[in-house]
């Protein structure tokens, strides 16, 4: 245990009334001897006088001196208090400087080709929603509005927005065939279902027909063995033959009928057949095409580590639009092409990709990685 010093900063109230106390009556009485004349104290003052009158000629400074030094705490008149010589006191850590948040990136619209047939405020709608993805991922406002001095966002028209209008219209054509074909594909299904009703009715009265004729047939030879027919015999048989005549002839009418629908029917296949050959053929011009949408859509350029413009260059539509803004935005603030599938930051877009604004874990991490250098 060692002692250390601990000085008393202010005198208290409790320091100075005791020293008042102790003092005053010394001061009183070493003043009453001093004073002339006889009075009621002559007993005291021959009993002190001689013992004090001298003495308390310094009693008074000194007594001022001791009062200040009790007072305020001179070090010789510290007090020793005893302490653990073991440093128990946290060592004091540096403080790091407080970083501002970066400033927001302001962007503004550029020059918007007419042929993209886009209005200002639906160009505007598409940035806005493509940096609030990036706002609300990064929990703060990267980008801003600002179309005094933003860096520009601009539509520039080429081959690459005629070459996927051009696949747009074939996407249609293909959709227009295959409403087509499938169209087709009902009217001669519904062709061949009242072709068949019409075969199995008329098979079936066929068979009848001949039913009846051959017991008509049978009942004439019965009748011509025995010799010949009575008279009214004989009228039966005519009457019976004359209705087979008339069922026979109703059923040559159905038979023309059934022969019509079966060319209808033909007719519908035949039309069907030429849908299918068109449908394959735009199929076909299609498919030549495929492996070429890895065509830059967009580009932003950086100088020094900061954005200088944004260009567009085609886009199927509005969803895919935002999602190529949120891309070379992102590029913007410095994030790197990533891996995966459906990334809004992947290098390579599919068609399988999402049409969403929706970022994955690839897009997630590649932001926190960029963030601290904004």
């Amino acid at each position: 245990m060692a002692a250390i010093g601990v000085a008393i900063d202010e005198p208290s109230l409790l320091t100075i009334s005791v020293v008042v106390m102790i003092v005053a009556p010394i001061l009183l009485i070493s003043i009453y001897c001093h004073l002339p004349g006889p009075s009621f104290g002559d007993a005291l003052r021959q009993l002190c006088a001689p013992r004090i009158k001298w003495a308390s000629i310094p009693l008074v400074p000194a007594t001022f001196v001791a009062a200040a030094i009790w007072g305020c705490g001179a070090p010789s008149g510290s007090v020793p208090v005893t302490t653990d010589t073991h440093n128990h006191a946290k060592a004091v850590q540096p403080v790091a400087p407080k970083l501002q948040a970066p400033a927001a990136l302001h962007w503004r619209l550029g020059a918007i080709d007419p042929r993209f047939n886009l209005t200002t405020a639906e160009v505007r709608e598409a940035v806005t929603r493509a940096t609030n993805v990036w706002n609300q991922a990064g929990c703060r406002q990267l980008f801003r509005n600002d179309d005094s001095d933003g860096f520009p966002i601009s539509f520039v028209y080429d081959e690459r927005q005629a070459k996927m209008n051009s696949d747009k219209a074939a996407k249609q054509n293909i959709a227009a065939y295959k409403q087509k074909l499938a169209d087709s594909r009902l009217k001669l299904q519904a062709a061949d279902e009242e072709l068949q009703s019409a075969k199995d009715h008329l098979e079936h009265e066929d068979r009848d027909h001949a039913g009846r004729v051959d017991q008509y047939n049978d009942r004439v030879n019965i009748v011509n063995a025995a010799g010949g027919a009575t008279e009214e015999l004989a009228r039966s048989l005519d009457e019976e033959k004359s209705d087979l005549a008339a069922e026979k002839a109703s059923l040559d009418t159905e038979a023309e009928k059934a022969n019509q629908l079966l060319e209808s029917r033909n007719e519908l296949a035949d039309e069907h057949n030429q849908l299918v050959q068109a449908y394959n053929a735009v199929v076909t011009a299609y498919n030549a095409n495929l492996g070429q949408d890895n065509e830059e859509l967009g580009v932003c350029e950086r100088v020094d580590g900061r954005a200088k413009q944004i260009e567009v260059f085609a886009f199927k539509d509005m969803d895919d639009l935002e999602r190529t803004l949120a891309h070379e935005l992102g590029h913007a603030i410095g994030l790197q092409h990533v891996k995966g599938d459906g990334s809004i930051m992947s290098a390579v877009r599919r068609a399988k990709d999402p049409t969403t604004l929706e970022l994955t874990d690839a897009d997630k991490s590649e932001l926190r990685r960029a963030l601290p250098k904004l």
